[in-house]
């Protein structure tokens, strides 16, 4: 494998020919940006605003997708370019390991099926979210010196493999869930949601994440569930601004209270965090939207 990382190194060193500040700021951007919040920014518009079920798809493919490529880095163990070659590193750094890359796979993983969920969109802005985006991440963590070549390819193919199964199935697995009695629902989020914990312990935020908007969904629906795509134009965005403050509030007052890396109880407060996020955003926000006439209620879907 020495000589495919140096190979590897080879490209990435001139794909660095071309460094300059308007892509060097692009590239920390992407490095920064394409995290968490940015995408439950996502989640949380397709759960308020636009489709329940793109909701699920868009965020369970991504949770999925992570856990799978967490669990392959910590197989595999391959160190990051920088490590090997600092002299490619451009000052972005990561704790986790290197195959394959967890911004390509994560954006192959959710614009596909964010794309799939408008259809009404022209077929070329579809394919520039689906397409397009996730190639510029994976060109920007080749260009910061984060990944080889073959960590984001083997990320895209991961991410484009599950965004895939949830487009052609998704809507199978939907309707199979929605079925279950809500106890035993919960039941198996709750047994999934610790395997995976077990399986990439430094993954708690997606696992907590899963959980929280699985019991968030799970209690919505007994009260009488929400109808994301009813509602005027500014109703659905006073009701997203309204979630965003309310998200904005929990998920930022958790961080400040968190404690930090070193605490024994950093992994479990941190679970509870994003899971707290997660339901928030599929249970309390809904409420709120119904209540204040910014919402209907509905039959489950």
């Amino acid at each position: 494998m020495d000589s495919v990382w140096d190979l590897g190194l080879d490209i990435i060193r001139a794909i660095q020919t071309i460094e300059c500040k308007p892509l060097t700021l692009l590239a920390f951007i992407i490095h920064y940006g394409f995290n968490a919040p940015v995408y439950m920014l996502i989640m949380t518009y397709l759960f308020w605003c636009r489709d329940k079920k793109s909701g699920f798809f868009a965020s369970f493919s991504l949770i999925l997708c992570s856990f799978i490529n967490d669990s392959i880095k910590n197989i595999l163990k391959v160190p990051r370019p920088y490590i090997r070659d600092p002299s490619v590193g451009r000052g972005a750094t990561e704790s986790s390991y290197s195959t394959p890359s967890g911004h390509s796979a994560s954006a192959a993983s959710f614009f596909p099926v964010t794309a799939a969920a408008h259809s009404e969109w022209k077929r070329i802005w579809r394919i520039l979210l689906s397409v397009l985006l996730p190639l510029i991440v994976a060109a920007s963590r080749l260009y910061l010196g984060v990944h080889y070549p073959t960590d984001v390819l083997a990320g895209l193919i991961l991410g484009y493999i599950v965004s895939a199964g949830f487009l052609m199935f998704g809507n199978r697995i939907y309707d199979l869930i929605s079925k279950l009695r809500p106890s035993l629902a919960l039941l198996i989020a709750a047994l999934i949601s610790f395997a995976f914990n077990a399986i990439t312990k430094q993954n708690v935020l997606m696992s907590g994440l899963f959980m929280g908007i699985c019991a968030g969904e799970v209690l919505m629906n007994k009260n009488g569930g929400f109808n994301p795509s009813a509602g005027t134009k500014k109703q659905k965005i006073l009701r997203y601004l309204l979630g965003l403050l309310i998200m904005g509030t929990i998920y930022l007052g958790g961080k400040l209270l968190s404690p930090g890396e070193e605490s024994a109880y950093y992994h479990i407060i941190r679970f509870i965090r994003y899971g707290l996020c997660g339901f928030v955003g599929t249970f309390l926000c809904p409420l709120i939207f119904i209540k204040l006439k910014l919402g209907e209620a509905t039959d489950n879907l």
